[in-house]
């Protein structure tokens, strides 16, 4: 029986040791592993070999109006020399710091008979309803900045008015939202 089993242990000792060879090959410079018949064989992973993870920067900016905005302006918005207040909602994600900015048009686009002359600035932006706004420009303004995370956004667009040159028509303007992260 002592017989039978010593050839029994050897084949055991010799797959272990070759067990050993292949593992150490593949590991290499990562590490190196050494057991007795029976133990397991534990490879630790120094650094910097070690798993890593890239996290990248992500950003993105959700609108959660239409992509046209429209309001119509009443008697009371003319004699008042300014529009209601229309609400753009947006959404801003990041991992990173964040600015959220805006800019305008050179010009409106004006069809049905409008005044072709009227300024851009007439169209003005703004985070409260109860406040007149800032003018749209070419440059970009920022609207808000954020640490990071999830962040709603309302932001307000009001027109001022002429009751002598805004004549009946429609007007348009392109405005574009960026948002960067440093």
């Amino acid at each position: 029986m002592i017989r039978q089993q010593t050839p029994r242990i050897l084949r055991r000792a010799f797959s272990c040791v070759a067990l050993l060879a292949v593992v150490s090959g593949q590991a290499g410079a990562q590490g190196s592993c050494s057991a007795s018949v029976g133990s397991p064989c534990r490879v630790n992973v120094p650094s910097p070999n070690a798993t890593a993870i890239t996290n990248p920067r992500v950003i993105y900016l959700l609108s959660q109006s239409p992509s046209v905005v429209t309001w119509t302006v009443t008697q009371a918005n003319l004699n008042a020399g300014i529009s209601d207040a229309v609400a753009v909602t947006l959404v801003a994600n990041s991992n990173r710091p964040w600015t959220l900015s805006v800019t305008g048009a050179t010009t409106w686009t004006v069809s049905g008979g409008g005044n072709t002359a009227k300024a851009p600035a007439d169209l003005r932006w703004a985070l409260s309803a109860a406040v007149t706004g800032t003018a749209i420009t070419t440059t970009s303004a920022t609207l808000q900045s954020g640490i990071g995370g999830t962040t709603t956004l309302v932001i307000y667009f009001k027109t001022l008015l002429q009751f002598t040159s805004d004549r009946p028509g429609t007007y348009s303007m392109p405005i574009m939202f960026s948002l960067a992260s440093p």
